[in-house]
C-alpha cells in the first residue's frame, strides 16, 4: 500500500498512464513508459479477472498505440510478455505488435518460461491494429 501511495504522490515522470474505460466504468489502465523521445514500452492491466477474455486488453492496447503514434509522435512502441502467459502474448499479437525476439528467463505461476519481445513501428501501423 505504501508503494501505491508514494507512486500517486510522486509519479514517475517517464510514465504516461491512461485510463481504460468501458461504458463509463474504469476497467484498467495502459502505460506508455520510457525516457526516449521516439519510443515507449506498452503495458496494460485489466481487472478484476472476471473482465479478462473479452477483448478489453486488446482494445486498450490498440488505443494506447494510436495515442503514442498520433498524439506523442512516437516512432516505435515495444512490449514484452512472459511466454507462459499465453493470454498476454495473444493480446500483443492481436493488437498488431510483431514478435521480434526472446529475452531473459522468467517464472509465471510456477512455470519456467521466458519473455517474448514485441514491437510495432509507426511506419507499419494501421490505426486499429
Amino acid at each position: 500500500m505504501q508503494w501505491w501511495r508514494e507512486s500517486i504522490r510522486n509519479p514517475d515522470p517517464l510514465l504516461l498512464r491512461l485510463a481504460a474505460v468501458e461504458s463509463g466504468e474504469l476497467v484498467g489502465y495502459v502505460d506508455l513508459y520510457g525516457e526516449q523521445r521516439e519510443e515507449r514500452e506498452l503495458g496494460y492491466v485489466i481487472g478484476p479477472s472476471s473482465r479478462w477474455g473479452h477483448g478489453r486488453a486488446t482494445v486498450a492496447a490498440i488505443r494506447a498505440i494510436d495515442h503514442g503514434f498520433e498524439e506523442l509522435g512516437l516512432r516505435r512502441i515495444w512490449a514484452e510478455a512472459v511466454a507462459a502467459n499465453r493470454a498476454s502474448v495473444r493480446v500483443l499479437a492481436k493488437a498488431g505488435l510483431n514478435r521480434i525476439g526472446r529475452d531473459r528467463a522468467e517464472s509465471f505461476l510456477g512455470v519456467e518460461s521466458h519473455y517474448e519481445q514485441f514491437e510495432v513501428l509507426r511506419s507499419d501501423w494501421r490505426a486499429g491494429g
